[in-house]
Order: structure tokens, then C-alpha cells, then sequence
């Protein structure tokens, strides 16, 4: 594993690492983005619906990055924000 691949182990370790994350799952996401085009006209240009099916399972992947993005954002929210440490109370108590 790379240097900067590795997670911070302290609150106050550099954020380097952090946006490396995000900044390759939105180079990946553009990317992906591009071969779903490139599928599009391919797939209607030779009448491909394999082709086309290809570009659908490229969207669901380009969902998943969304999610990924999404987690990422959750996880790099402020700690001293008011909410960030409410919990709700349990049914069972």
C-alpha cells in the first residue's frame, strides 16, 4: 500500500489522503461517464442492444462512485457540528 493510501490514525492527521480519495473516485466517475457516451452512439450506430446494455451496467457502476462520494462527505463532516453527535433514542430502552 502507498503511503498516501493509508487511513489517518489521529483526528489531526493531514488531509492529503482524504482528497486523494474523492479527487480519484471523481477522475473514475468522469471516465465512466465518457465510455457511457461513447456505448450510447456506438450501441445506436450498430444496432447493438448488447452494446447498449453495457452502457446501462456503466450507469449503475457510475451510481455506485455517486455513493461512494456520498460516504465520502459523511465521513469528513465537521465533529463539533451539534448534530454530528445526537443520537436518537432506542426503542428498546
Amino acid at each position: 500500500m502507498r503511503r498516501d493510501d493509508r487511513q489517518p490514525e489521529a483526528a489531526g492527521a493531514p488531509a492529503a489522503p482524504r482528497r486523494s480519495q474523492r479527487r480519484r473516485i471523481l477522475i473514475v466517475l468522469c471516465l465512466n461517464l465518457a465510455l457511457i457516451a461513447g456505448l450510447v452512439v456506438a450501441g445506436l450506430l450498430a444496432h447493438s442492444v448488447s452494446v447498449l446494455a453495457a452502457a446501462g451496467d456503466t450507469v449503475a457502476d457510475c451510481f455506485a462512485l455517486v455513493l461512494g462520494l456520498i460516504a465520502i462527505a459523511l465521513r469528513d463532516r465537521d465533529p463539533d457540528h451539534p448534530h454530528a453527535q445526537r443520537r436518537s433514542p432506542s426503542p428498546h430502552s
